[in-house]
């Protein structure tokens, strides 16, 4: 059910708006007791709260674990406007830079990720980091942003906070989060470092949305170890479909989604030290 509701929440419809930097970023804005141009899955009213200790401003964010029927439901963020849309951009950041203070128990972690795509929904990069250490002060978060398409237009940035145990999806009720302040910094250009290698080509699935199968096909003109493995949309790791040295050429891979639930899937061809990710979206 917890999967479910983050997924119907990142299928909303994206449409046009200004450009410009990330939306209510310092979170002072507020309406309803949720931060404008961001949506949450707060099921109890009090998982995301406004905070008068704030890195800068007047306000910060608090993220805190819900107790249902006895027992933690993770806590998420996204950003996204009234209408489902994610927060307009017109370059490609490197960075995404924020403040936080921390204290999660057990195995919690707060969980960050950006995602940037084009007009048609199409992933042309992205970064994640996970937080576990107790911080009492605000510190600092630095995301790289790497991307796999140089000639891509960034239209929307898609940004995701949890506080959760992700290896069992569930969360601990002492755990608690302050965020404040996000910024995408710097931007790319034609010989930065960050932007992938154009040495191989990985193609976008076919069919998709698929189910239960989907057919994976890349090419490399360089010979090497080669990678390619299935995440969920919290990271995880659910499959390793290629792991062994290949020569330059074309390939082709099934994936059979056996054992998964509906959502959204993320594939990655790693060839030497670089790689590229593509979104793919199962349909049960």
């Amino acid at each position: 059910m917890k999967n479910l509701f983050l997924i119907i929440l990142i299928l909303f419809a994206i449409s046009g708006n200004s450009p410009g930097q990330l939306l209510n970023s310092s979170f002072e804005d507020w309406q309803q007791g949720e931060p404008v141009n961001w949506m949450s899955n707060d099921i109890s009213g009090d998982m995301i709260t406004q905070s008068s200790d704030a890195y800068e401003g007047n306000s910060s964010l608090i993220l805190k674990p819900a107790d249902l029927l006895g027992s933690g439901f993770p806590v998420f963020l996204f950003s996204s406007d009234a209408e489902g849309n994610g927060h307009p951009i017109t370059q490609k950041y490197t960075s995404l830079k924020g403040y936080y203070k921390l204290s999660a128990a057990a195995e919690d972690v707060l969980w960050i990720s950006v995602v940037i795509t084009e007009s048609d929904s199409t992933v042309i990069g992205g970064g994640m980091i996970y937080l576990k250490e107790e911080k009492t002060n605000w510190t600092e978060f630095d995301i790289p942003i790497l991307y796999d398409n140089l000639n891509g237009n960034p239209q929307m940035a898609y940004v995701t906070i949890a506080l959760l145990d992700t290896a069992i999806g569930s969360a601990n009720v002492n755990s608690v989060a302050f965020i404040d302040n996000f910024s995408l910094e710097n931007t790319t250009s034609v010989d930065d470092g960050k932007i992938i290698s154009d040495n191989f080509l990985l193609e976008q699935n076919f069919p998709n949305p698929f189910n239960p199968s989907t057919k994976i096909s890349w090419s490399s003109n360089v010979a090497g170890k080669q990678t390619l493995k299935i995440y969920n949309i919290l990271g995880n790791e659910v499959a390793t479909l290629v792991d062994e040295f290949k020569e330059a050429g074309s390939y082709s891979v099934e994936f059979n989604s056996k054992g998964l639930t509906s959502g959204i899937y993320f594939y990655t061809l790693s060839v030497g030290n670089k790689s590229q990710t593509k979104k793919m979206i199962l349909l049960q």
